[in-house]
């Protein structure tokens, strides 16, 4: 009977210990679900910022690429002008915006035309 009473004192001493434990463990649980729930967020985030970078490579080829466009349509403008006498030929073999043109090309057509 003294073994039945001791441990039933040990248990009763134990039982708040148990709790304690118990309370800290649904705790935890709770912590490693904000902790996915902030690694979701985060990949979320990261998905975002990769998607800009992309958004942002794709601007700077368009905007380039229209630059390049822009710069042929006025070569090719000046090459007409020059053409029908509108403008004054140029002499130089480098266009104003310093690289070889098509209007050096007809240029240079027209005087192995002489």
């Amino acid at each position: 009977m003294i073994d039945n009473e001791m441990l039933d004192a040990m248990r009763d001493l134990l039982q708040p210990v148990y709790l304690k434990l118990e309370d800290m463990s649904l705790k935890m649980e709770d912590m490693n679900l904000e902790i996915k729930d902030l690694g979701l967020k985060i990949a979320k985030i990261e998905h975002k910022t990769e998607k800009i970078d992309n958004r942002l490579t794709h601007l700077e080829y368009q905007t380039a690429r229209g630059f390049r466009r822009a710069e042929d349509g006025i070569q090719t403008l000046f090459a007409v002008l020059e053409g029908q006498g509108l403008l004054p030929i140029s002499q130089s073999d480098r266009s104003p915006m310093g690289k070889s043109t098509v209007r050096n090309k007809i240029l240079k057509y027209k005087e192995e035309k002489k």
